[in-house]
């Protein structure tokens, strides 16, 4: 990000020599699209989607003198977002632009499927088979129904724009925590109160595995494509890597908390599945919120068997959206563009209403299938992870890497400036560490996919 700033930055400063280079051909024309923004009103940055974390930076932003000052001193400055899509249209073509689209699309994908799977199989696991008149709901039948019941209320979202999406955010924000929280705080309770596996009915270490919990930590811990939003409100960015470093850190201790009282507390249950009413615990469930079903207090166990529902969704909507409109970009950069006398004229309401429709069965129905045919949460998450998620979190960003060095050395040469946001790990090797390691995992979670042992 702080690379295609500067890049942007010395293009508008009239020090980038565009040449016939596409590199710089690309950099020039993105520099073009990111001229001063209009001076915003108050009103206007209150009522849209203001960036969470500072609202300050938006009106500083505008601030053309302010700003050019401080960017003819460091060019490396974040002030603009820049996409992931866009940085690798800059650094390595129109080629690389389209990778990113393709395995973002693949990675959103994924994650519809879990979400169309997870939510009709806990609403199945919470109402258990029923009757419809003389039509008898067995389990599997129930959560066809389900799944009927969740294609039928959200598919017609996916066909609208959500704007203003804040306190959506926060409501699910404050959800996920509570939830997050309450299962840690209820692993020692059921450790506490029907003691703990010995260490020797849990195994230490399985090879096996390695590809499943791989996978979804890859998942749990994707946020790399929603860096530049995230990054680029916040006005001062001195300690910026300090703060993702601390923020992961913290992560990862929550999750190494909750994986090591699940495995106390459930890890040497010999029942299959937990009942909806008070009883006994079971063994851990593909979906780790289904084992509180048969806790005491009914109120705090209905709200995590339920608490999948209530956070998918919600959020299923905004990502086939997100997933609509990527798919798109993707169709239209593969399409040949058209000449400036023949670009494509605004669409009327009708047009944009069928545009939409389209693209949105596109995003919404290969998850159905999916769906239709497996509700094994864990393997979907496993896949997810394991593939598209790899490619997100690892190869994209080592490739701009790489990529983005090579330019900047080229564009200054002198070293003038210093990136206050380089990362320490400058040697190209740890670069090359990752893409290998990447490449590693990919192939081994191939083959115990292929081979069954995932």
């Amino acid at each position: 990000m702080a690379a295609g700033n500067a890049v942007i930055h010395l293009a508008e400063l009239n020090k980038l020599d565009v040449g016939g280079d596409e590199t710089a051909t690309n950099l020039a024309l993105l520099a073009e699209s990111y001229t001063a923004p209009p001076a915003p009103n108050m009103q206007s940055i209150e009522s849209t989607e203001t960036p969470l974390l500072n609202g300050e930076a938006v009106v500083k932003y505008s601030e053309g003198s302010t700003i050019n000052a401080n960017l003819a001193e460091n060019p490396f400055t974040i002030s603009r977002r820049i996409e992931m899509g866009q940085l690798s249209e800059v650094f390595t073509g129109k080629l690389g632009r389209r990778l990113f689209y393709t395995a973002l699309c693949i990675y959103l994908w994924g994650d519809l499927c879990i979400y169309a799977a997870a939510v009709p199989y806990t609403l199945a696991s919470f109402t258990g088979g029923f009757a419809l008149g003389k039509l008898d709901m067995g389990e599997k039948g129930v959560y066809y129904f389900w799944l009927f019941v969740f294609i039928l209320c959200l598919t017609p979202w996916c066909f609208f724009n959500f704007q203003k999406t804040k306190y959506l955010q926060l409501v699910t924000l404050a959800t996920r925590n509570i939830a997050f929280f309450m299962m840690i705080i209820l692993g020692f309770v059921y450790i506490h109160k029907h003691g703990h596996a010995n260490t020797h009915e849990i195994p230490l270490f399985k090879i096996t595995g390695f590809s499943a919990i791989y996978g979804v930590a890859v998942y749990a811990f994707m946020c790399h494509h929603s860096l530049p939003g995230m990054i680029t409100p916040i006005s001062r960015k001195e300690k910026m890597s300090i703060l993702l470093f601390i923020d992961y850190v913290f992560v990862l201790i929550s999750y190494l908390i909750l994986c090591v009282t699940a495995i106390f507390a459930f890890g040497n249950i010999e029942y299959d599945d937990c009942p909806s009413h008070p009883g006994h615990p079971c063994k851990l469930q593909s979906l780790y919120t289904l084992n509180f079903a048969s806790y005491d207090i009914r109120v705090i166990a209905g709200y995590l068997e339920l608490f999948p529902v209530f956070t998918l969704t919600s959020s299923f909507p905004l990502i086939c959206i997100t997933l609509r409109n990527n798919i798109r970009v993707l169709i239209e950069g593969l399409l040949p563009k058209k000449p400036d006398h023949e670009m494509e004229q605004e669409l009327t309401p009708r047009q944009d209403l069928m545009r939409r429709m389209l693209f949105g069965c596109l995003a919404a129905t290969p998850p159905y299938i999916v769906a239709f045919f497996t509700h094994d949460v864990r393997f979907l998450v496993n896949i997810t992870g394991s593939f598209a998620g790899i490619v997100i979190q690892y190869v994209i960003p080592a490739c701009l890497v790489l990529y983005s060095r090579k330019e900047i050395r080229r564009l200054m040469p002198d070293k003038n400036f210093v990136n206050t946001s380089a990362s320490p790990f400058q040697h190209s090797l740890w670069v090359i560490g990752i893409l290998t390691f990447s490449m590693a995992s990919f192939i081994y979670t191939f083959v115990n996919l292929v081979t069954g042992s995932a």
